[in-house]
């Protein structure tokens, strides 16, 4: 499309890609496991596969300006409903489960929940709600449907210190 400008090329959308690139190879190194990624504009931010080239995993990789006590305080995580509804469906495709993992950038903790499994069925459980929020990294707004992700649902990434 001529004129466009996807959000991760501008700088504010760059510097969140790196944060998902770092999340991602962190995760990767905790879980050993290797990432895949589909390119831009995919559903799904990674694919993870292990030594043996059998897939593990899909995820979605977000980034919050927060602390994981600021989320606690919130006591919920919020996503585009929209986003679960599409890993559900790739974990369908790819029988495997598909994860949510969102790095707190003020403490730089990294926290996933089960979304949903193998079948494509949700197991965490959330609310959704339409409301205006910010439609992405560089601004704007836009009417979505949200899922709230209670806290209580999420763990915290166990990271090796070397």
């Amino acid at each position: 499309m001529v004129g466009t400008t996807f959000d991760c090329d501008t700088p504010e959308g760059k510097k969140y890609l790196e944060h998902e690139q770092t999340t991602s190879e962190r995760i990767g190194k905790a879980k050993n496991y290797h990432p895949f990624v589909f390119g831009t504009g995919s559903r799904i931010d990674r694919l993870y596969y292990d030594d043996d080239a059998n897939v593990r995993a899909l995820c979605e990789i977000r980034s919050r300006n927060k602390s994981l006590d600021d989320l606690r305080v919130l006591e919920s995580v919020l996503c585009n409903r929209k986003k679960l509804d599409e890993g559900a469906q790739a974990a369908r495709l790819f029988n495997v489960d598909f994860y949510l993992f969102i790095r707190t950038l003020k403490d730089d903790q990294i926290i996933y929940c089960k979304i949903a499994d193998k079948d494509g069925k949700f197991i965490a459980e959330f609310e959704t709600k339409k409301q205006k929020m910010q439609k992405s990294c560089n601004g704007g707004i836009e009417e979505k449907e949200i899922a709230y992700i209670d806290i209580g649902q999420w763990t915290k990434l166990k990271e090796s210190s070397n």
